[in-house]
Parts: C-alpha cells; structure tokens; sequence
C-alpha cells in the first residue's frame, strides 16, 4: 500500500520527534525496500541519510535524518523534495526499522478492508478496522442527517457516549447542514469549542457519491484525542474508497439475488449455487447460524430513493433484502444480528423513517435450499399482522390460526364437522347451558369429572348430569384417541 508523505511523517512523528518536515502532503511513497551503502540506506523511490551526510548549507544545525522521495539526487547537491529532518540518537537502521513498521501497519489495514469488500462485509466492520488506525472517531451519515454507522477505539458507537458527548451543542443535523454549504468535497469545519473546555477542533468531512455524483452519504472524522491534520486527508480518502465499495454493492446483490434464488425456488427447480454462496456469505453465515426470513409492506419511498437500499444493509448488518411480489422481503443471520422485536421495528425506523406497517416473520432455519417455505412462513405471518395496526408477527404466533383456516381446503368448514358434532351444536343453541364450552374443558382436562366441575363451578354432580347428556347427543366413541381429537378440532374450528 502506498502512504503519502505527510502520513509517514506523522506516524514518524508518533515514534520519534519530528523537528522538520517538508513537502507534498500528497504525494505518495511505496514501500521501503532499502540497503545499505555506506552511511546511508537507498532504495528506488525512498533515501535515507544521516544529517551528517547532507551539504552543510542544509543540514540547518540538526542532528537527525533525511527522508527523501524520488530519484536520490547526489547529497552534495540537494537533498531532494521531501524531507523529515529529526533531533535523535537512533542508528539508521533503527530508523529504517520504524519506517517498515509504518508501511506494516498500514498494509495490514489495507488488507482488512480489501478482505470486508470481498465478502461483502458492513460498512460497521469497515469503520471498527479503520478507527484504531486513524485514531479518532468515524461517522457515517445519510444525507437525511441519520447516523448510519460510527466507530472508536474499534467499536461501535453509534447509540454510544462517543457521539452523544462529541459536542454538547452539536448534532449529526448541525454537521451536515454546515458541510452542504462548504467545498471541496473534503471539508475542513473548525468549531470554537469542544465540549466546555474550550478547545478548538477540526471535523473533516468527505462526500460519498453514487454513480450520478449525487451524495448519497457524508464520511466524518471526529477528533477525540489529536487535531486532524494533511494525512487525515489523504487516509479519509482511502477510507472514502472502501466504504464506497461496500456501499452500492450490497444493494446490487440484494436486488437480484435474493429475488433470483426465490423465483428459481418458487418455481420448483434449483437455486444457482453461486448465488446461495452468495446469500451465506451476505449474511456472514457460520456454521450454527440461524437465519429468519422477514416480509414488510414495501414502503412507496424505497423506489424514489435509491440511497435507501444502500442504507439498508448499513443500518440493519448481516442481513439483506429486496422487492418481491410486492413486498419487501429481507433474510437476516438471526444469531449473529441478536435482534428482538423492538429492535427490529428500531432498525426498520433507522432506516425508512417512521413506519409503523406490519412485518412477517418466519421460524429459524439455516438451509437456504429452503428459502422459500420459509419465505411462505413469513408472508403467512405479514397477512395476519395486516390484521392489527403496528404489528410484529411470527409465524409460530399464527401456525395454528392459519392450519385451522386451511385445513378444510375447498370445502366448507362444516363439512368437517361429524354428525354427532352437528348434532350438539344444533342441541347447544337451544340449551341454556354453554355444551360446546362445556365439552372444551372436559377434554383439556384429560376428560377428569372433578377438574372439569371446579373449572365450570359447579357441583360434580351437576357436571355429571350434563356430561351424560352431552355425550347422548354426540353418540361417538369419546374413549377412542382419534375421536377426541376431531372434536377438539372441531371445537377450534367452531371458535375460529
């Protein structure tokens, strides 16, 4: 990975004191291969040499090194463009050494962020990986001003202190509405104070585009413990690279391939195996992982603005959705997103705004191969959450509600109905006594006379007279198994 300058020199800087600096903020240098010649260690495009070693109109009185990028002009001549001059005692090879640890750390970082890109990681796990290594807070925001992801010391931040304590007078709405009237793209913001002690502080904030140039998202760093400097520059522009690679992409897979796989399932063939990788690795799948698939009312503004597919995976992580049959229908890796239903409809609220429609949602599985039952499941579910107004529905809440509903087929339900059934229904409506409840409770009980009249108040004997005549007018035989259960069902189907 190359490094510009000025971040070599400040990360030189950290490690030993930096008195001189000089040139362009920029430019970038490869990785140092160097040797050893002399006093000095060279290397194609990297010059490191003693204060000792340049011409004495340069040497300035310091005792330290040169670093030099470019073609290393001859040292009785110049001592090149770029140069960090420092008051040390270490041996040149100690200084080299740093210098490799510079490049090591930053290569290492590179690394990471390539390998999140690759698997179609979080914008989340993109931001925990870059804020040690820029040592300052990082925050993504919509340009609806909604906090989309943060990170500190490596974790999350986002409903955390970090952002909270920032700055007690200012907030994610304040930061964007002064950076839409600033240029360049990489914004420089000074505020007078931060918190009440009266420090001044830089926030660099740097535009995320979509393929038109049109903003989708503002990347900022915060400072916590340093003022931002030139390199910050350069590294929020990397970052910016990442991010954007993260951004866009998860979308594009969530709008065809889950679609793709759920038309090839619905359709009673087989799902591409590439797209079913895809699918686990989208989620971040592990073995012992758990999926749940979940069905919303597709929200009119998913379609006017695209940045809100984009912002999905972002706001709701190891997860990913699309527009299907005329809802929205997200898949989510269940244990490692650790959600329950009021963090879900905060989630769902992060990302569109207030909304309050319904959502489905299926039993656990961990085979996509099944994707589509358990896509059923979960429309199941949606349509009887229909039924009542902010509702979060899961299929095992309605498993027995929608067999019931289901179990007579084309028929009609009483045709389920046995004669003797038909008979004390006909008996009960007439009656002033309840024989249907009556019959409910007797069988709930495991058909025991004595918990059957307490739960009824009355007397066992009163129970006994309208138990005998109860099962006159059924005339079936309740001591077989499978009687029993047709009227149970019965009885539930009667209630339904």
């Amino acid at each position: 990975m190359r490094l510009s300058f000025s971040l070599l020199s400040f990360e030189l800087g950290l490690r030993i004191s930096l008195d001189k600096c000089q040139g362009d903020p920029y430019k970038t240098l490869p990785l140092p291969i160097l040797y050893k010649t002399g006093m000095s260690l060279n290397a194609d495009n990297l010059y490191i040499a003693r204060a000792s070693d340049l011409p004495e109109s340069k040497q300035d009185g310091f005792e330290g090194c040169l670093v030099s990028s470019g073609e290393p002009p001859p040292l009785y001549k110049s001592c090149g463009n770029y140069f960090a001059i420092m008051d040390l005692q270490l041996a040149l090879e100690d200084i080299y050494n740093q210098i490799r640890e510079v490049f090591q750390k930053f290569d290492d970082w590179d690394m990471k962020m390539q390998d999140i890109c690759e698997r179609s990681g979080t914008i989340q796990e993109i931001l925990d990986v870059s804020s040690p290594v820029f040592d300052n807070q990082l925050i993504l925001t919509d340009e609806n001003s909604k906090v989309l992801a943060g990170s500190y010391e490596g974790q999350n931040n986002v409903n955390g202190k970090y952002v909270d304590i920032l700055m007690s007078n200012m907030t994610p709405k304040d930061l964007n509405a002064i950076a839409n009237q600033l240029t360049p793209t990489i914004r420089a913001m000074k505020f007078d104070k931060y918190m009440d002690g009266g420090r001044s502080f830089t926030i660099l904030v740097k535009d995320i585009l979509d393929s038109k140039n049109n903003t989708i998202a503002y990347l900022a760093i915060r400072p916590n413990n340093r003022p931002t400097g030139d390199h910050d520059h350069w590294m929020l522009n990397q970052l910016a690279v990442y991010i954007k690679k993260v951004f866009p992409g998860i979308s594009r897979h969530s709008d065809h391939t889950l679609k793709d796989v759920l038309d090839s399932l619905s359709k009673g063939g087989k799902a591409d195996e590439i797209k079913i990788k895809h699918l686990y690795a989208s989620c971040d799948f592990q073995m012992g992982n758990r999926f749940r698939c979940l069905v919303i009312a597709r929200p009119p503004s998913i379609f006017e603005n695209s940045y809100l597919w984009q912002r999905f995976h972002v706001i709701v992580p190891n997860a990913i959705g699309a527009v299907y049959e005329s809802n929205f229908v997200i898949l989510i890796n269940e244990t490692k997103s650790l959600w329950d239903k009021s963090l879900l409809r905060t989630w769902i609220k992060s990302w569109l705004g207030e909304f309050d429609e319904p959502i489905g949602i299926s039993d656990r599985f961990e085979k996509l191969t099944n994707l589509k039952e358990y896509y059923l499941e979960a429309s199941v579910a949606f349509s009887y959450a229909k039924k009542e107004h902010d509702l979060i529905m899961k299929f095992d809440d309605c498993r027995l509600d929608y067999a019931l509903t289901h179990c007579s087929g084309d028929l009609s339900v009483k045709r389920l109905y046995p004669l003797g059934f038909r008979r004390l229904l006909e008996f009960n409506r007439s009656s002033s006594i309840d024989y249907l409840n009556t019959l409910r409770i007797w069988l709930d009980e495991g058909m025991n006379d004595n918990r059957t009249a307490q739960r009824l108040f009355i007397h066992r004997n009163s129970f006994i007279y309208r138990r005998d005549r109860m099962l006159e007018v059924l005339n079936m035989d309740i001591k077989d198994p499978e009687v029993r259960f047709l009227l149970s069902l019965c009885l539930r189907l009667s209630k339904h």
